[in-house]
């Protein structure tokens, strides 16, 4: 099992804009505008958030980067999808 870290609180604006390409405000403007999308009925099976959703495909699209890179950056497994 991974441990997701908290990459939104845990950086400062300055890191976060660098890994995400994005500001803080922008990415939560974003996740109010698809977040309903993103969110799964339960719990269960230890679901990603919509936030971590958003950020893991803002990272991919940041860095160009594998996918299975980008998994272990946000600590998913790299089997993870919908």
């Amino acid at each position: 099992m991974y441990t997701r870290a908290d990459h939104f609180y845990g950086l400062p604006e300055l890191q976060f804009f660098q890994r995400f390409r994005l500001t803080k405000p922008t990415v939560l403007h974003l996740l109010t505008l698809i977040e309903e999308r993103l969110e799964f009925p339960t719990d269960r099976n230890q679901a990603v958030s919509p936030i971590n959703q958003l950020l893991t495909t803002l990272r991919f699209f940041a860095s160009g980067g594998h996918l299975s890179t980008v998994a272990d950056y946000m600590g998913m497994h790299i089997s993870t999808r919908e």
